[in-house]
């Protein structure tokens, strides 16, 4: 074997001294003890067990752009910290109830469906500033450069559903919840990542993209960490528990009234600072923006799937016809716009 070669069970022993913080990386501009989640992110390095032989200078000098890459990241934390004085909207989650709601069909069809589990959700979409103390920096086309206290509170935009799904896994990783997605195989297009929003597919037709969910049942409600709504989720939020009867609008039929509830093309020309408009409360807990400002990221109850485009809901800051609880826009994955958010649910056990 060459010396500047290591085989695979090798590089097993690698990660996994790595990752208990024991292998002191032996470049000599940094010397670290650290933790994988810290130095790397382990579907990077996983992805080289595929071989049976790799370059370990090539992989070192990897470990150590992706540690630069990680200093710079805290880098821009603290300076979007030290920049602004604004009083950053916190990141909270409430209870929805299980329960059932009728859901009208695409031929006018009525059908019956159930929620069998309850779930706790984001009280807002996911903000720039949230965006950035997890990812590192910001993707979103409406943030201010010049000054970030202006569009912190902003929802964060511009981002396709595979860099919602990591965002996701690095916040259940920081909080101790096991991991909802299964990235490992993850065919990511070359350039691409997750913390600039742009992650997705060389192929946009490509449906799952050897994503997995991490349950036994491969069922997304089995989860234990944090993820994306269901379509069936955010339905029934905004009908069962919010417009009720099948209604546009979960305040009532009153069209005047919605400037007090959404962000649209009628009182906005950007999306707007999250948790200013009037809420709709679910057993006494406020959920902001569910209609306008952003459209949010939904994902299928099963993967690997059979249906390439995921659903979104609420409308956004630049529209009116689907701003509202029963239509959707069905973008593909690999879409990211300045109108296209996210928000949080784990299911409650």
């Amino acid at each position: 074997m060459s010396q500047n070669l290591i085989t695979k069970p090798l590089l097993e022993i690698f990660i996994r001294e790595l990752e208990r913080g024991r292998l002191i990386n032996p470049l000599p501009i940094e010397r670290v003890s650290t933790n994988v989640a810290v130095l790397t992110h382990r579907q990077g390095i996983e992805a080289h067990l595929n071989h049976p032989e790799i370059n370990i200078s090539d992989l070192l000098r990897w470990c150590k752009n992706k540690y630069t890459d990680l200093q710079n990241v805290e880098l821009n934390r603290q300076s979007t910290r030290n920049e602004t004085q604004l009083v950053i909207y916190p990141m909270e989650f409430f209870p929805v109830p299980k329960g059932k709601f009728k859901s009208r069909q695409y031929d006018n069809s009525v059908i019956e469906i159930s929620i069998s589990q309850p779930f706790e959700m984001m009280s807002t979409p996911v903000t720039q500033s949230q965006w950035i103390e997890i990812m590192g920096v910001n993707p979103s086309h409406f943030f201010d450069k010049n000054d970030p206290s202006k569009t912190l509170n902003h929802p964060v935009e511009n981002i396709t559903w595979y860099s919602a799904l990591e965002f996701a896994n690095r916040l259940s990783e920081r909080h101790g919840y096991p991991l909802s997605y299964d990235l490992t195989h993850f065919r990511a297009k070359p350039g691409t990542t997750a913390e600039n929003g742009t992650l997705s597919t060389p192929d946009s037709l490509d449906i799952d993209a050897d994503i997995k969910y991490n349950s036994i049942t491969d069922t997304s409600t089995d989860l234990k960490g944090y993820r994306l709504p269901t379509d069936a989720e955010q339905q029934y939020i905004l009908m069962a528990l919010g417009a009720r009867n099948l209604k546009d609008h979960y305040f009532g039929d009153d069209e005047t009234e919605l400037s007090q509830h959404a962000w649209y093309r009628e009182n906005a020309e950007s999306t707007q600072a999250v948790a200013q408009l009037a809420p709709l409360w679910i057993e006494g807990e406020p959920f902001y923006d569910l209609l306008g400002n952003v459209i949010e990221w939904t994902q299928p109850i099963d993967l690997p799937g059979t249906i390439l485009n995921r659903k979104t809901y609420g409308g956004s800051w630049a529209g009116k016809w689907n701003v509202s609880a029963v239509n959707s826009y069905n973008p593909i994955p690999n879409e990211r716009n300045s109108e296209i958010g996210f928000r949080l649910v784990r299911t409650i056990r």
